[in-house]
């Protein structure tokens, strides 16, 4: 009975130095940078980790778990990458179109480089083929236009969205016309829309000139709508420029007059204010040559 007292009061007191021990080294872990492991990662500093990681990598994290998949997926992480500089440069994409055969493309994106002042381009044999004739970047989005219907290219996720035509436009139903595609981001709001513009004059001389535009925000369940009825007929210019909500582009109302259009993405209000130019100024050749051309 007195050797069984003793053996039971020996084992408490080695399984109380135990307890010590490990609680010791346990205090000596936390307080150990090196072998300190977190149990739980806030989510704005799981953000900041991510927004730093090529876009590669952050496609494979997608898989890891729903809450991942949704988190990579959101708009504001979205627009988090965009802003957070990281550390590879931003790839360089060319698009060379045979002019008499727009179905033959060749699509060239930039590779690493070791010198700042030159660019090396590879074929990328990972964009579907776009066709088209001029390609708009916006915000890492491609937009480029084929068979008459704008299609936007995500290079990232490799995501191509195919746009509807324009059913009800009075001018597409009729002679040879030009359609004109522009992007555009509405900061306030987070949201795409786009911006088309159909004209139709019956010569280079802009004579019986019709224009329309229409809008169409990217969602889900969006659809082509007429704005701005009453907006000069005009032709657009090719050259456009998105800066804080607003889309600039050049028109030509004649041969002689041309005008900047400015277009409000928030509310969709047009404003036009005239180029000043020299007398005797007329519309250039190579715009002359886009009227009654489909593109």
């Amino acid at each position: 009975m007195g050797f069984s007292f003793l053996l039971a009061t020996v084992q408490k007191e080695r399984m109380k130095r135990r307890s010590r021990t490990r609680s010791r080294s346990r205090r000596r872990a936390k307080q150990d940078p090196k072998t300190w492991v977190a149990r739980y990662i806030p989510q704005d500093l799981l953000i900041e980790i991510l927004t730093r990681l090529p876009p590669k990598s952050v496609m494979r994290f997608k898989c890891v778990s729903k809450f991942w998949s949704s988190l990579l997926s959101s708009r504001y992480f979205c627009n988090r990458f965009l802003i957070v500089p990281s550390q590879p440069q931003p790839s360089l994409y060319m698009c060379l179109l045979d002019r008499y055969n727009y179905s033959k493309s060749l699509i060239l994106s930039s590779a690493p480089s070791t010198s700042p002042y030159s660019f090396v381009f590879d074929q990328d044999l990972t964009i579907r083929k776009m066709g088209g004739f001029f390609l708009r970047i916006l915000r890492g989005f491609i937009l480029f236009t084929r068979n008459l219907k704008a299609r936007i290219y995500n290079p990232t996720t490799r995501q191509l969205v195919i746009l509807p035509t324009i059913k009800e436009s009075d001018i597409i139903a009729g002679p040879p016309y030009n359609i004109l595609y522009f992007i555009c981001h509405d900061p306030v709001n987070d949201r795409y829309k786009l911006l088309c513009t159909v004209s139709y004059a019956s010569d280079n001389d802009l004579q019986n000139l019709k224009s329309e535009l229409w809008i169409f925000v990217l969602e889900a369940g969006g659809s082509w709508k007429r704005v701005a009825n009453e907006f000069p007929h005009h032709v657009p210019s090719h050259l456009d420029l998105n800066m804080n909500g607003v889309l600039y582009f050049l028109a030509w109302t004649d041969p002689h007059t041309c005008m900047l259009v400015s277009f409000d993405v928030r509310s969709e209000e047009f404003n036009t204010m005239q180029v000043p130019r020299n007398a005797g100024d007329t519309l250039p050749r190579q715009e002359k040559g886009v009227v009654n051309r489909v593109w």
